[in-house]
């Protein structure tokens, strides 16, 4: 009857803004298909698609609806599809150890089409310890294709840095369903540390698994495995399980509270870089969203951590994170984030906080 094809088309609507888009395009299937319910359809798939950034999928949409009364809106949605964008961000970080790291990285993206994306970035990064400095300069180039449940993106990366050398990454992400997404990442990456790095840059072959699950739209947890052989005969593995809450959520702001746990560890010590035998870190916080009028937004990130490494106490670490993005126009952005950390030194006798760490970050973005 026409009332049941109207709530099936009402139940696929809300299912798509919360995210069920594969729930919401079974249910469109089941659709009478007759020219009346058939353009409410398309336009709901192409909206979808639009959302996904699958420009290919929401084009083929396009195209049959022609002649209907959702055609020229769906049009100008298209028309106002973003086609590229670059970002460029400077940040400093320093912690109580004495090791820092300052980075100015720009990278962008393009449409080819096809779903299909080409990347570019360059970097410059400057690590330092309280007696040794390194610079590594570095070049990318990749692409990223996405499809209905999920994407598959590479990138070549050129680190110099006393000698060229060639890094990587392939990651790939597939949407089970629309609560569960499973990830796995392979690459070649650089130990971060200045006496790695000036040491025969030491590098580490590593793989990344992960997999998240949303119980029902306020609870989700993830887990998340990675493993690494380095250049130097280390073997490196660490594992760790999250779970969030999303207390509030509207249009103006989100509220979420958080839970994790880490180990990670390394098969021996090595004089060039951080390597314990055992690292343990648990904690939680709570962390918020807050959309102004002008639709510049906050970001507040609250975490109370404990760990320690090896056999060594257990410290309290709490850290405070503000982030604050401010629209420039409709395709700009302008951004900076400040975190500050402190930490208790049971090791030394010392149960009062001293500094941790501290970052600061720059943003900006701009998109065509």
């Amino acid at each position: 009857s026409k009332n049941n094809e109207l709530v099936k088309l009402a139940r696929a609507q809300a299912l798509s803004r919360i995210g069920h888009r594969q729930a919401a395009e079974r249910l469109l299937t089941e659709v009478d298909s007759t020219q009346r319910y058939r353009e409410q359809v398309l336009w709901q798939r192409f909206q979808n698609k639009m959302t996904e950034e699958l420009y290919a999928d929401a084009y083929h949409y396009l195209g049959q609806l022609r002649g209907s009364s959702y055609y020229a809106e769906a049009q100008n949605m298209y028309a106002k599809l973003r086609q590229g964008g670059l970002e460029t961000s400077y940040s400093t970080t320093a912690n109580y150890k004495g090791n820092s790291l300052s980075s100015y990285a720009m990278a962008g993206d393009v449409y080819l089409g096809g779903n299909t994306w080409v990347t570019a970035g360059v970097a410059n990064a400057r690590l330092s310890d309280k007696i040794n400095t390194a610079t590594v300069n570095s070049s990318s180039v990749g692409l990223v294709h996405r499809f209905a449940r999920g994407s598959i993106g590479g990138t070549i990366i050129n680190a110099v840095a006393g000698g060229a050398h060639t890094l990587y990454n392939v990651t790939g992400q597939y949407k089970v369903n629309d609560l569960t997404t499973v990830q796995a990442t392979v690459g070649k990456r650089y130990i971060g540390f200045a006496k790695a790095v000036l040491h025969d840059f030491i590098t580490e072959d590593y793989y990344t698994l992960a997999l998240t699950n949303r119980f029902n739209q306020r609870n989700s947890w993830g887990i998340e495995y990675t493993g690494s052989s380095l250049t130097d005969g280390n073997r490196f593995y660490g594992y760790g399980l999250q779970y969030n809450y999303l207390a509030v959520k509207d249009p103006k702001k989100t509220h979420e509270f958080f839970g994790y746990y880490r180990r990670s560890g390394f098969n021996k010590t090595s004089d060039y870089y951080e390597s314990p035998d055992k690292r343990l870190a648990w904690g939680g916080g709570w962390q918020a969203h807050w959309y102004a009028d002008n639709s510049a937004y906050w970001q507040v990130r609250v975490n109370l951590e404990f760990g320690h490494d090896n056999q060594e106490p257990t410290d309290l670490s709490p850290s405070v994170r503000v982030k604050y993005m401010y629209p420039l126009g409709r395709k700009q952005e302008l951004g900076v984030a400040a975190e500050y950390g402190v930490r208790t030194d049971r090791l030394n006798g010392s149960n009062s906080f001293r500094h941790g760490y501290k970052q600061l970050e720059l943003m900006y973005s701009l998109n065509w």
